[in-house]
């Protein structure tokens, strides 16, 4: 079992330890990464955003949202320093609320896009009603994410063009399985407190 988990981390240049959620550093920018001052914070607090989120999704106990983050978190995550292109299914998990009364929800799956870029990878989610498309880059344990939301009327808009709809977090591998993600983002603009987008390969 041992000598399969370290193969199935070296298949996709993945560093071979797993780690529980509380255990798992985040990525880091590269001065030149073009981050803002306000996503440089935000990603500095990725670890205490996930645990927050993971603390008010305890206190929602919906069991869907459980499911859900049991899929990824209880399979342990590992640092990744690169990702297999392709289509993917994509779902977003939002954990916690800004608003009073609001609870955490888990969504059906959509499809996702990874493709090799000219300084890492670019990804994008292309169908809903919330989208977002952006960069992966290394950095540190995990790779970089930099880009932007939009909804599914508008076109998808580059980092910085609209500040409010701008996006940073990290993505991570799964330790069973090559080609099943996470993407991390600390600190949404809205609604949430931490969102968990899980991605796995198209069918």
């Amino acid at each position: 079992m041992r000598m399969r988990m370290m193969a199935l981390a070296m298949s996709f240049t993945l560093l071979p330890t797993a780690a529980p959620a509380d255990e798992v550093k985040s990525c880091t920018a590269a001065p030149d990464a073009g981050l803002s001052v306000h996503d440089t914070t935000r990603l500095a607090h990725l670890e205490d955003s996930r645990a927050k989120g993971l603390a008010a999704n305890e206190k929602d106990a919906d069991p869907e949202v459980g499911k859900a983050l049991g899929q990824i978190y209880d399979r342990g995550i590992v640092a990744a320093s690169a990702v297999v292109p392709g289509n993917y299914r994509c779902r977003t998990i939002k954990l916690g609320s800004q608003f009073e009364g609001g609870r955490s929800v888990a969504y059906g799956y959509f499809a996702c896009r990874i493709a090799k870029g000219a300084s890492g990878w670019t990804i994008a989610k292309t169908t809903g009603s919330q989208n977002f498309t952006g960069t992966l880059t290394p950095g540190g344990d995990g790779l970089l994410y930099k880009g932007a939301g939009h909804y599914g009327y508008e076109k998808p808009r580059a980092y910085g063009s609209e500040p409010e709809q701008d996006q940073v977090g990290c993505l991570y591998g799964i330790a069973d399985n090559p080609r099943h993600y996470v993407l991390e983002l600390p600190e949404p603009q809205f609604e949430s407190l931490f969102d968990v987008i899980e991605l796995v390969p198209a069918r």
